[in-house]
């Protein structure tokens, strides 16, 4: 390999709620020359183009529309001006509810032909949160100013929690706690979906027969579980002696004993804590 070589990149996030494409350049130098092993980098990375930030689409709820997804795809590289065959490589992601889907791992294949000759399928809560650290800068925060740096990512169906220690993860977790775990109809208010966490907490809680309240007395119930969400990630999040309820949400956590020094939030839901008038 030549001192510096360019590569034109991809990524693909299909969550929960949501799907977006970023198209980049990467430019990977090695950094020990004249050594008999090389030691390669990416020395720069520029954006070329970033989709809208779209709908997933699903036929059910437990089957991604995986035609739609293609054709969503497809529109965001003419969009770019740009066609798979000038991609050198790609990763393609499914994250929170999506990668637990029946056709996750089906739909990943039928999207290779997008991502170049080297395609990275990724689906897990671990990785998941550690990448949502890295851009939402939380890594960098923590090394630059040399602290203990938490990121909170909350997506539609989990939040992942990853802590940074003066640049370097140290730890991650991932609760059944998100934006679309409950959703009401827009014209009765009352609620039409509940997912399997949602439930369990109102059974849990007061409001087990939650389909039966009146619109009012369902809000109120709705505020009770958001509540229950929150108090729920806060005891993972500050190393809090975990409830019944907290336990029963947690997919992992192998989060150290610590109270954090900084705090970043990520995700979909994230607009709504920075951008408090978002209606």
């Amino acid at each position: 390999m030549s001192e510096k070589h360019s590569l034109t990149s991809v990524g693909i996030d299909i969550g929960t709620t949501t799907t977006k494409l970023v198209i980049s350049y990467l430019t990977l130098s090695n950094v020990m020359p004249g050594s008999r092993i090389p030691r390669i980098e990416i020395s720069n990375k520029s954006l070329f183009y970033a989709s809208e930030v779209r709908f997933t689409p699903f036929i059910d709820r437990e089957t991604i529309d995986e035609v739609a997804v293609r054709r969503m795809i497809s529109e965001e590289y003419q969009k770019a001006g740009i066609t798979p065959d000038k991609i050198d490589t790609g990763a393609i992601i499914i994250t929170g509810e999506s990668a637990k889907k029946e056709n996750a791992e089906k739909l990943v294949h039928a999207l290779a032909e997008f991502s170049g000759d080297f395609v990275v399928a990724t689906a897990g809560p671990e990785l998941e949160s550690i990448i949502a650290g890295k851009g939402s800068g939380a890594e960098d925060i923590s090394q630059k100013e040399h602290c203990i740096c938490a990121n909170v990512d909350i997506g539609g169906g989990t939040t992942n929690i990853a802590y940074y220690d003066n640049g370097r993860c140290i730890g991650n977790a991932c609760l059944e706690v998100g934006g679309r775990l409950i959703e009401i109809d827009l014209l009765s208010h009352t609620i039409k979906y509940m997912a399997k966490a949602s439930k369990m907490i109102s059974e849990k809680l007061p409001c087990s027969n939650i389909d039966s309240f009146s619109p009012e007395a369902q809000r109120q119930a709705i505020e009770t579980i958001l509540t229950q969400m929150v108090k729920s990630v806060d005891e993972v999040l500050f190393s809090e002696t975990p409830s019944e309820i907290t336990r029963a949400l947690t997919v992992n956590n192998d989060l150290p004993k610590l109270v954090p020094q900084k705090i970043i939030f990520s995700g979909g839901v994230s607009r709504y804590i920075y951008q408090k008038h978002v209606s």
